[in-house]
Protein backbone atom coordinates (compact mmCIF):
# COMPACT_ATOMS: atom_id res chain seq x y z
CA UNK A 1 0.00 0.00 0.00
CA UNK A 2 3.18 2.34 0.81
CA UNK A 3 4.10 2.32 -2.93
CA UNK A 4 0.85 2.48 -3.93
CA UNK A 5 0.42 5.89 -2.76
CA UNK A 6 3.59 7.59 -3.24
CA UNK A 7 4.39 9.29 -6.23
CA UNK A 8 5.97 8.02 -9.20
CA UNK A 9 8.56 10.72 -8.92
CA UNK A 10 9.60 9.77 -5.28
CA UNK A 11 12.96 8.92 -4.67
CA UNK A 12 14.90 7.98 -1.35
CA UNK A 13 17.95 8.10 0.81
CA UNK A 14 19.71 4.88 1.51
CA UNK A 15 18.66 4.72 4.72
CA UNK A 16 15.06 5.11 3.34
CA UNK A 17 13.90 1.58 4.16
CA UNK A 18 15.27 1.35 7.89
CA UNK A 19 13.28 4.60 8.65
CA UNK A 20 10.28 2.79 6.81
CA UNK A 21 10.78 -0.44 8.62
CA UNK A 22 11.34 1.62 11.71
CA UNK A 23 8.10 3.99 11.30
CA UNK A 24 6.20 0.71 10.38
CA UNK A 25 7.81 -1.10 13.55
CA UNK A 26 6.32 2.02 15.79
CA UNK A 27 3.29 2.54 14.26
CA UNK A 28 2.26 -1.72 14.40
CA UNK A 29 3.47 -1.62 17.87
CA UNK A 30 1.61 1.05 19.12
CA UNK A 31 -1.73 -0.07 16.72
CA UNK A 32 -1.13 -3.63 18.24
CA UNK A 33 -0.72 -3.26 22.24
CA UNK A 34 -2.05 -0.63 24.45
CA UNK A 35 1.58 -0.42 26.39
CA UNK A 36 3.56 0.16 23.10
CA UNK A 37 7.45 0.12 22.90
CA UNK A 38 8.87 3.94 23.88
CA UNK A 39 10.58 5.90 20.97
CA UNK A 40 13.41 6.46 23.42
CA UNK A 41 13.64 2.38 23.65
CA UNK A 42 14.09 2.92 20.00
CA UNK A 43 16.61 5.51 19.81
CA UNK A 44 18.85 3.09 22.08
CA UNK A 45 18.29 0.28 20.20
CA UNK A 46 19.32 1.84 16.53
CA UNK A 47 22.88 2.83 18.73
CA UNK A 48 21.81 6.78 18.44
CA UNK A 49 21.22 6.55 14.71
CA UNK A 50 18.03 8.00 14.62
CA UNK A 51 16.74 11.02 16.97
CA UNK A 52 13.59 11.08 19.01
CA UNK A 53 12.49 13.84 16.69
CA UNK A 54 13.46 12.38 13.52
CA UNK A 55 11.65 8.84 14.52
CA UNK A 56 8.34 10.91 15.79
CA UNK A 57 8.27 12.82 12.48
CA UNK A 58 9.28 9.39 10.48
CA UNK A 59 5.71 7.99 12.36
CA UNK A 60 3.56 10.98 11.51
CA UNK A 61 5.04 10.87 7.33
CA UNK A 62 4.50 7.41 7.46
CA UNK A 63 0.82 8.05 9.16
CA UNK A 64 0.07 10.43 6.27
CA UNK A 65 0.95 8.63 3.54
CA UNK A 66 -1.09 5.87 4.66
CA UNK A 67 -4.13 8.29 5.12
CA UNK A 68 -3.90 7.29 8.84
CA UNK A 69 -5.48 3.48 7.22
CA UNK A 70 -3.24 1.04 9.77
CA UNK A 71 -6.19 -1.58 9.07
CA UNK A 72 -4.82 -5.24 7.41
CA UNK A 73 -7.66 -7.35 6.56
CA UNK A 74 -6.94 -10.85 6.39
CA UNK A 75 -7.54 -11.23 2.83
CA UNK A 76 -5.21 -8.56 2.37
CA UNK A 77 -2.60 -10.66 4.69
CA UNK A 78 -3.78 -13.70 2.66
CA UNK A 79 -3.09 -12.36 -0.66
CA UNK A 80 0.54 -10.79 0.10
CA UNK A 81 1.90 -14.33 1.20
CA UNK A 82 0.11 -15.95 -1.87
CA UNK A 83 2.07 -13.52 -3.86
CA UNK A 84 5.16 -15.20 -1.79
CA UNK A 85 4.51 -18.67 -2.71
CA UNK A 86 3.12 -18.94 1.65
CA UNK A 87 -0.36 -20.70 2.58
CA UNK A 88 -1.17 -19.11 5.21
CA UNK A 89 -4.05 -21.27 6.48
CA UNK A 90 -1.61 -24.51 5.50
CA UNK A 91 0.92 -22.94 7.71
CA UNK A 92 -0.81 -22.19 10.78
CA UNK A 93 -2.81 -25.23 10.68
CA UNK A 94 0.56 -27.44 11.38
CA UNK A 95 1.46 -27.96 14.84
CA UNK A 96 3.81 -26.58 16.86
Amino acid sequence: RLSARLPRSATGNPDSPYRIFLAALLLADKYWSDRAVKVMSLVAATGGLFRHREILAMERALLRILAFDLYVSAEHIRGFAANLGIDIDATLSKPL
